[in-house]
């Protein structure tokens, strides 16, 4: 195995030295994006209050920086774009528009990103992290966070209109 790092990791291997020096560097990783972005996907099979989404591919293939964990963020039309602090699904619906929320938090490396159905959970009420259903007719964004040590990378987002199965 090389030691070599790729241009992806590089890129934020400046960003991520300084972090424990402050939160500047940490703040400034927060803005950095991946130039791809996830595929709502059309899928008959799932219930209109859900959405198939496929990873965001070869972006993913070349990130060689040690994850801690990936996150799938949802939120309603352009909201997907303040995600600084997202929220539960279940504090996130009541609002219009939807805020920012988690609906997926997989821990470990990006072996375990895949694709998923939105919206496919039921009874999220109770749960901090749920993939409650979406709302038929609004419109989603959805992107991949990405966590490393001092901070994370999104995936460029990609949008979708629950109910249609096709973006």
């Amino acid at each position: 195995m090389s030691h070599a790092m790729s241009p992806l990791c590089l890129l934020f291997v400046g960003f991520v030295l300084c972090a424990s020096a402050g939160t500047t560097a940490a703040r400034k990783l927060e803005k950095r994006s991946l130039s791809c972005s996830p595929v709502p996907a059309d899928d008959r099979n799932l219930e209109r209050t859900e959405q198939r989404i496929l990873p965001p591919g070869k972006c993913l293939e070349q990130f060689e920086c040690p994850v801690n964990k990936t996150e799938w963020l949802l939120a309603q039309d352009s909201e997907i774009e303040n995600c600084k602090r997202p929220v539960s699904w279940k504090d996130a619906n009541p609002d219009v528009p939807i805020q920012c929320y988690v609906a997926v938090m997989q821990p470990g490396g990006l072996m375990n990103v895949g694709q998923w159905a939105a919206g496919d959970q039921k009874g999220c009420e109770k749960w901090k992290y749920c993939n409650g259903p979406l709302k038929v007719g609004v419109r989603y964004g959805v992107k991949l966070r990405i966590h490393i040590k001092g901070g994370y990378v999104d995936t460029e987002p990609a949008f979708f209109t629950a109910g249609l199965h096709a973006p």
